[in-house]
């Protein structure tokens, strides 16, 4: 029952949150320079798609380029998931101000960050095809606008 949790141990200020971003991802950068990226029957699914989701969230567009290949091969080989690397790749794209391949970047439509909507995507029949290519559903609705509830 999450009625009586106190969440405020989880509070942080996103300073602090940034500070332990940057500590986490200098760690694995430092790792990766004399480590093959992990694979998942070295370290499992979730761990390595964590090291994924710590690059996407570092936003350096050399670290997407220099681990994209590499992460695509463990793909190949079975050895990382592709809706992260979907994901990094998009982000990549979406950091170079061109439109994603995968529609799996979303950006806020409006100024009290409650409205998502799809970054700017290729051409959809092409996006449904490279998504369908690696097992993810197609994009129905580009326009589609998600909505957040604040409190």
């Amino acid at each position: 029952d999450f009625e009586d949790f106190d969440f405020n141990q989880y509070n942080m200020e996103v300073n602090k949150l940034i500070e332990i971003d940057s500590q986490n991802t200098n760690a694995l950068t430092t790792y990766l320079k004399s480590h093959d990226f992990p694979k998942i029957s070295e370290i499992g699914r979730r761990n390595v798609e964590g090291l994924i989701f710590m690059l996407i969230h570092a936003e350096d567009t050399n670290q997407m380029k220099t681990y994209l290949p590499l992460i695509e091969k463990r793909c190949l080989e079975g050895e990382a998931e592709w809706m992260p690397w979907a994901m990094m790749h998009d982000k990549l794209r979406q950091l170079q101000h061109l439109p994603q391949e995968y529609g799996m970047q979303s950006v806020f439509i409006n100024a009290e960050k409650t409205q998502l909507q799809l970054y700017k995507l290729d051409n959809l029949d092409a996006v449904n095809a490279r998504r369908r290519s690696i097992g993810l559903g197609p994009i129905n609705d580009p326009e589609e606008i998600t909505h957040i509830r604040r409190e």
